[in-house]
C-alpha cells in the first residue's frame, strides 16, 4: 500500500511541475507577441518620403537606406533612436532631426547634400558618416561653423571621403574627434592640413589615402610631426621612436624658419627695425648724457647702448626743441704732447704690447684639429665623452660594428630571401643628387628632392645590378626607417650604440637604413644630431668641415622642386609653396638655404674663401663606425651597393650651439 501512495504522490508532483512550465512558456510567448519593436527596417522599399511609423517612441535602430528619399520629415516622435541609416538616397538638405536628441550614429553617405547644417540639437552624436555627397556636382561639401561648434563636444568618428574637399580648416572645432576618414578628396597643401589638425588633442587615427598631398614629399613626416597624439596614419601604425624623432626634427625646422622670418640685417637699418620691434616708441638721443638736459630727476628705467638712449615716457611731452650746435672744425695738426715726468724707479711691465701683434707674425693653427681624424679600436663612454663629444670632434672606431650579425648576413642574396615580399620606399634621381642642387633645362637652379616610389625589395636590388642610365636608386628615408620599415632586420643590429647611449645619457631618436647606387651622392650639409654612422657592407667616403669654418662655406637660397617621371622623361617640378621670409631684400629671402659648392669640384674662382676651410677626408670601411658630431658639414659618397645604419641622438643646445648661432648672425648666413 505504501508503494502505491508514493507513486501517486510522484505523479502529482510531476503534473504540477509540467503545469508550471506550461504557464511560463505561455507568458513568454505572450510577451514576445505583444513586445513593441525596437528595430525599424524600411530599407530597399522604393520610398520617396518617410512615412509616420507606429510606436515610433520605441524605435532605437531605424534603417531607411537604399530608397529614393529626397527630404527628411516625420522624425518628431523618434525620441529614442540612437542609430539612423539614411545612406544611398537622394537627400539634398539636412533637416527635421531636431527632436532626435539621443542619436549617436548618423549615416548619410551617397546623397546630394551640399552643406552640413541643422545638427545643433544632436548633443550625443558620436559617429557621423557623410561620404560621397553630390558626386556629379562641381562643388565640394561645405560645413556650417555653428553646427561644427556644437558637434565638437561629442563627435568622435567622422567620415568625409570623396567630397572634393580642398581644406580642413572646418575641422578645428571638433575637439573630441578621434577618427577622421577623408579619403579621395582634393587636399593638396599638407602643411595647412597639419596645422589645422594640430589642435585636435584627441585625434589618434586619420586617413588621407587618395588625396594629391599624400603623394608629396615629406607628407607623412609633416602630419606625424604636427599631430603629436596621432597613432595611425593612412592605416599604418606610427612607431613611437619615429614619432619622437619627426616631432623633434619638425620643431627645429619651424624654429629656424621663424628665426629667418624675423631676422634683421646686420646694419643700421636692421638695427632700427630691431629697436622699433622690441622697444617702446619714443624720441632717441645720440648719447646717454642727453637725458640730463631735460630733467633733474633720475629716470627709473633707461635702455642705453652704444648708439641709442631711450627716454622714459615722462620726458616726451616736456622735452624742448634741441637747438643745433655749430660744428667746430678739427685742428690741422695734433696738439703737442705734454711730457710726463719719468720715474726712474718705475718698473717696466713686461709682456704688455702697445699695439696688437700683426697677423702675419701669429702662427697658423687649425682651430679644431691639428691633423687627420683620429682612429681608435675601442671606446669607453667616459673617454668618448671627454675626448670627442665635449670637444665636438669626430672619431673613427675601427671594427666598432664588426661583431654584429648584419656584417656577415646583409647582402643582396640575403635581402632577396628575407625581404622577398617586402615593399620599400626608394628615392630615384637621374643624377644621384637627392636633396641637392640641380639645374633645369633653362639653367635655373633648384633644391630638388627625389622622386619616391614604393617597390618590392627584389625590384630595387635588380635596379642596383642593372645600373640603368639616369635611373639611380637609393634607400635613404630618414624617419627611423630601420625600426619603421625594416623590422625584419632589427635582430641583426644593435638597437642602440651602448657607449654612445651612455655618453649622451639618452636613447637614439632615429635609426636609419641606407643602401644604394655608387652614383648616389649626399651633398654637403649639416644635421642638428649627434650621429653614429656604421657601415655594414662596402665603404663610405666622408668629407668633413668643422662648424667653426662656417664663414668660408658659401650658402645660397634656392627655390624648391622635386624630380618627376612624366612619359618616361625626367622633369623638375617646382613646388607651389615656397619658404618666404620678410626681410630687407625680398628677392634674397625666398627659397631654402643650401651650400652652393661641390667639395669634390670646388669653384675657387667663384668662391675663393672656400680655400680657407679645413676639409678632412676619411673612409669608413665595412665594420667601422664614425662619430659625426652635430653641426659638422659633411659630404658622402659610397661604393656600389653599400649598406649602412646610422643612429641619430638629439644634440644638446649648449654653448656650442650658441656659438654656432652667433657665427650665423655675424656671417649673415641663410
Amino acid at each position: 500500500m505504501s508503494n502505491i501512495l508514493e507513486s501517486i504522490d510522484l505523479e502529482d508532483t510531476d503534473s504540477n511541475s509540467l503545469k508550471k512550465e506550461a504557464k511560463k512558456m505561455a507568458r513568454k510567448k505572450n510577451k514576445e507577441t505583444f513586445k513593441k519593436p525596437t528595430h525599424l527596417f524600411m530599407h530597399e522599399k522604393c520610398l520617396t518620403a518617410i512615412p509616420k511609423p507606429k510606436n515610433a517612441t520605441h524605435i532605437v535602430y531605424a534603417y531607411y537606406h537604399n530608397n529614393h528619399i529626397s527630404y527628411l520629415e516625420n522624425f518628431d516622435l523618434f525620441y529614442n533612436v540612437t542609430h539612423l541609416h539614411l545612406q544611398w538616397n537622394k537627400i539634398e538638405k539636412i533637416g527635421g532631426l531636431e527632436k532626435v536628441h539621443k542619436l549617436k550614429k548618423l549615416y548619410l553617405g551617397n546623397n546630394k547634400i551640399s552643406v552640413v547644417e541643422n545638427l545643433e540639437n544632436l548633443k550625443h552624436l558620436e559617429e557621423f558618416h557623410i561620404e560621397k555627397q553630390n558626386i556629379d556636382g562641381p562643388d565640394g561639401l561645405c560645413f556650417d561653423p555653428r553646427t561644427m561648434a556644437f558637434l565638437g563636444g561629442s563627435l568622435r568618428i567622422l567620415n568625409v571621403s570623396e567630397n572634393k574637399l580642398t581644406d580642413m580648416i572646418w575641422v578645428k572645432p571638433l575637439r573630441k574627434l578621434e577618427v577622421l576618414i577623408a579619403k579621395k578628396n582634393k587636399l593638396e597643401d599638407y602643411q595647412s592640413v597639419a596645422d589645422d589638425m594640430c589642435t585636435l588633442i584627441s585625434l589618434v587615427d586619420v586617413n588621407f589615402t587618395g588625396n594629391p598631398m599624400s603623394k608629396k614629399h615629406r607628407y607623412k613626416e609633416t602630419i606625424i610631426a604636427r599631430c603629436a597624439q596621432l597613432r595611425v596614419l593612412d592605416g599604418v601604425v606610427i612607431h613611437d621612436t619615429s614619432k619622437s624623432f619627426l616631432q623633434s626634427f619638425d620643431r627645429k625646422i619651424r624654429l629656424r624658419q621663424l628665426n629667418d622670418k624675423h631676422k634683421h640685417e646686420m646694419n643700421r637699418q636692421g638695427l632700427d627695425e630691431f629697436f622699433d620691434l622690441n622697444m617702446l616708441p619714443g624720441p632717441r638721443a645720440q648719447s646717454a648724457l642727453s637725458i640730463a638736459e631735460y630733467s633733474n630727476q633720475k629716470p627709473r628705467i633707461t635702455a642705453i647702448d652704444s648708439t641709442y638712449t631711450f627716454m622714459p615716457r615722462a620726458f616726451w611731452r616736456t622735452r624742448p626743441t634741441q637747438t643745433p650746435v655749430k660744428a667746430t672744425a678739427p685742428p690741422m695738426e695734433p696738439p703737442p704732447q705734454v711730457k710726463q715726468p719719468s720715474d726712474s724707479n718705475q718698473q717696466v711691465l713686461k709682456g704688455i704690447l702697445k699695439k696688437p701683434m700683426p697677423m702675419k707674425y701669429l702662427p697658423k693653427v687649425a682651430f679644431y684639429l691639428s691633423g687627420d681624424i683620429k682612429e681608435v679600436c675601442f671606446l669607453e663612454p667616459l673617454v668618448f665623452h671627454r675626448e670627442f663629444v665635449a670637444k665636438n670632434v669626430p672619431v673613427v672606431l675601427r671594427g666598432g660594428c664588426a661583431g654584429w650579425p648584419a656584417t656577415k648576413k646583409w647582402n643582396a642574396r640575403y635581402f632577396r630571401e628575407k625581404l622577398a615580399n617586402k615593399n620599400v620606399t626608394v628615392a630615384i634621381t637621374p643624377n644621384g643628387l637627392a636633396d641637392g642642387i640641380t639645374s633645369d633645362d633653362t639653367g635655373v637652379e633648384y633644391f630638388v628632392t627625389p622622386y619616391e616610389v614604393d617597390m618590392p625589395m627584389p625590384e630595387f636590388l635588380d635596379s642596383l645590378d642593372a645600373k640603368i642610365d639616369k635611373y639611380i636608386t637609393y634607400i635613404q628615408r630618414q624617419n627611423s626607417n630601420l625600426t619603421e620599415d625594416f623590422k625584419e632586420l632589427l635582430g641583426d643590429v644593435e638597437q642602440e650604440v651602448p657607449f654612445a647611449s651612455q655618453a649622451f645619457n639618452k636613447k637614439p631618436d632615429a635609426v636609419n637604413f641606407w643602401m644604394g647606387d655608387e652614383r648616389a651622392v649626399t651633398s654637403m650639409h649639416k644635421d642638428p644630431y649627434e650621429n653614429i654612422y656604421c657601415v655594414i657592407d662596402g665603404h663610405k667616403d666622408f668629407i668633413l668641415i668643422p662648424p667653426t669654418d662656417l664663414p668660408y662655406v658659401p650658402y645660397k637660397r634656392y627655390p624648391q622642386a622635386e624630380f618627376r617621371i612624366i612619359d618616361t622623361q625626367w622633369h623638375i617640378i617646382p613646388n607651389t609653396g615656397q619658404i618666404e621670409c620678410q626681410g630687407i631684400d625680398s628677392t634674397k629671402d625666398i627659397g631654402i638655404p643650401w651650400i652652393c659648392i661641390d667639395p669634390l669640384k670646388p669653384d675657387y674662382a667663384k668662391y675663393p674663401e672656400f680655400k680657407k676651410a679645413n676639409a678632412f677626408k676619411v673612409r669608413v670601411n665595412k665594420g667601422d663606425c664614425l662619430y659625426l658630431p652635430s653641426l659638422w658639414f659633411h659630404h658622402v659618397t659610397q661604393s656600389h651597393g653599400c649598406i649602412a645604419v646610422n643612429y641619430w641622438y638629439d644634440m644638446e643646445f649648449d654653448i656650442k650651439y650658441c656659438y654656432f648661432k652667433m657665427l650665423e648672425s655675424l656671417c649673415a648666413k641663410y
